[in-house]
């Protein structure tokens, strides 16, 4: 394994200098070094090697070399707390590269954690190494151990369906193993991991105080979206819409053939696949329901494409036709927004009928009421209404972040002249006071 630094020299990291690694003693014979993963920038890379790169370190380990840490010290072992860890692969490198999620058969901690779990020694034990200002050296944490039939989470080579947030805090995967006391399933399902408080909760759940749901998601289980590789035409979608959860960890964006809320009894009977959403508040994993996004119509299926950094874009692919502009039945990509949705055609009041009548667009278009869209879900979200969508009010938004959309969209329609002026007279009225975010 090599690293060019700073387009200027080369050094072998899987075979550091002196220079790079004082403590490091290369001897017998050299062993192959597999790239595992790396930093979004680089500065910090991941790979596997039986080579004794540390007295003691035999067996399978995982180390990482870090460019930017002090000469002497830029290699360090991931997989302590074992002489022979037997890693089998790493899950996921957070962004900032201050988590990494391993896999290893070896016991690398001793004592449950807080989930009163302890690794199994020739399980597959997930693990967490952590490593920040307090804790330069690192250390390592035990999540949770899978099942040997979960192991394209860990050697899965362009598509592993594991996913942390950017600083590495949470972590989103499935699993065929039962890992909560949240009830018994042979279906894959959906947890996170929240490594501050050491807190792993199951996703794909049924609406809270629904039975039928309940039972559904414990037969049916559920899936996350995963990167769609490593090319660079791929990692632009990967980067935007492929996100299975949200910056802050807040939301998880999942499928499931079980109808888990009651809104989507119907589409579970029919064994159709539903998009999904768990919602968290307060950073506490447990605190959070399940919401219904959409499960297609009719003989056409939804699945999930996944959410933006905010978890306020839910994304789904479907053929169905789920606006009155999409007159065919073309896959396409839909976005449940907050505060979102498409301008509603031919409906228009009396006011603004007489604005038309003196040329202007209608107010209720440029606001872009939702046309068809509808998410409905568990808790107090309260169901559609008239093509409103529930989710687009399950968070309150300023009223002046909405003048100012309004005001921009009449920009756009009608650019300079009277149009505009009337156009936004009508949407000043209608929002009052507000006084349109950033204008003071």
């Amino acid at each position: 394994m090599y690293a060019r630094v700073g387009q200027t020299h080369t050094v072998a990291i899987s075979e550091p200098s002196s220079a790079d690694c004082e403590a490091c003693q290369i001897t017998g014979e050299r062993a192959a070094a597999e790239f595992m993963g790396a930093s979004q920038d680089g500065s910090k890379a991941l790979f596997l090697t039986t080579q004794e790169l540390f007295k003691g370190a035999t067996g399978a380990n995982l180390y990482e070399y870090d460019v930017h840490d002090r000469p002497g010290h830029k290699l360090i072992r991931v997989s302590v707390g074992s002489g022979d860890p037997e890693v089998q692969g790493v899950a996921r490198v957070s962004e900032d590269g201050s988590h990494v999620y391993f896999v290893a058969k070896g016991a690398l901690t001793a004592g449950p954690n807080a989930e009163g779990g302890e690794p199994s020694a020739g399980g597959e034990n997930l693990y967490v190494f952590e490593r920040d200002a307090t804790q330069p050296t690192g250390h390592v944490s035990f999540v949770a151990t899978l099942s040997e039939e979960d192991q394209q989470d860990w050697q899965g080579k362009d598509v592993r369906p594991v996913q942390t947030t950017p600083d590495g805090r949470f972590v989103v995967f499935q699993s065929l193993a039962d890992l909560t006391n949240d009830g018994s399933s042979g279906a894959k399902q959906v947890y996170e991991y929240d490594s501050a408080r050491e807190e792993l909760v199951r996703i794909s759940v049924g609406e809270a105080n629904y039975v039928a749901g309940m039972e559904s998601a414990d037969a049916s289980g559920g899936t996350i979206t995963a990167p769609l590789g490593y090319t660079r035409a791929q990692r632009v979608k990967s980067a935007t819409i492929r996100l299975a959860i949200s910056n802050n960890g807040s939301v998880v964006v999942f499928e499931s053939t079980g109808g888990l809320t009651k809104a989507a009894k119907a589409v579970g009977e029919a064994g159709q696949p539903s998009v999904y959403e768990y919602r968290s508040s307060g950073g506490v994993l447990s605190n959070g329901e399940v919401f219904w996004v959409s499960g297609g119509s009719g003989q056409f299926e939804a699945t999930a494409w996944g959410t933006d950094a905010l978890g306020e874009d839910v994304f789904f692919l479907t053929q169905a036709p789920m606006v009155l502009s999409d007159r065919d039945t073309q896959e396409d990509i839909y976005d449940a927004r907050d505060d979102g949705g498409f301008p509603a055609l031919g409906v228009v009041s009396d006011c603004e009928k007489e604005l038309s009548c003196q040329g202007t667009a209608s107010p209720a278009a440029i606001l872009g009421a939702p046309e068809s869209m509808q998410v409905s879900g568990g808790g107090n979200v309260p169901s559609a209404v008239a093509g409103m969508s529930p989710r687009s009010r399950s968070r309150s938004v300023l009223g002046g972040e909405r003048l100012t959309k309004a005001l921009r969209a009449c920009r756009r329609a009608h650019g300079l002249g009277r149009k505009r002026r009337v156009c936004e007279a009508v949407v000043r009225k209608r929002f009052g006071s507000v006084k349109a975010k950033g204008n003071g």
